[in-house]
């Protein structure tokens, strides 16, 4: 037989459960204009455009995101003007290097080498198109997506560079 603890009990759940009901049925709604966003009229198509890689290139060239050029690009000049002479820097110590990637912005492919000038703690990068010095003095013949082509200037030895290989 139930005692007398037990009547309470199922007597204090009850009214628990019909004060938590009367407490959440007795607010009046909300208006129907509470939380609804204006949407638009019709619904319609984003318009996508194509990319322009060269574009796209000479931007994240001019922010230097990722600090890989040293240089900031100078102003532009005003028509006419002529461009003042510039001084032959000495070529700054390269360190080891070695070819990390493949590129095509637009203007032909371009090898990626990762570059680690003595002193410097964080790795450089520099791009070489097809005609353009190596660290080591070597000329780019061709670029392909595994290997870099690039020949002696001196006796004209053509040889592949691969990927991630290190170089001297």
């Amino acid at each position: 037989m139930a005692n007398l603890s037990d009547w309470r009990l199922a007597a204090l759940g009850l009214a628990a459960m019909l004060l938590a009901g009367w407490s959440g049925w007795s607010r009046p709604l909300p208006s129907p204009s509470v939380g609804a966003a204006p949407r638009p009229s019709a619904w319609t198509a984003i318009e996508w455009k194509p990319s322009d890689s060269a574009a796209d290139a000479k931007l994240l060239a001019q922010r230097n995101t990722w600090g890989w050029s040293q240089a900031r690009p100078a102003a532009p000049l005003p028509p006419g003007a002529v461009a003042p002479p510039q001084v032959a820097a000495a070529p700054a110590p390269v360190g080891p290097w070695r070819i990390v990637g493949t590129a095509d912005w637009g203007q032909g492919p371009a090898a990626i080498i990762q570059t680690q000038p003595p002193g410097v703690q964080k790795p450089q990068f520099i791009f070489r198109r097809a005609g353009e010095t190596l660290p080591d003095g070597r000329v780019v013949v061709r670029v392909e997506p595994a290997r870099v082509e690039a020949r002696r200037p001196d006796s004209g030895e053509q040889s592949a560079i691969r990927l991630f290989v290190p170089q001297r």
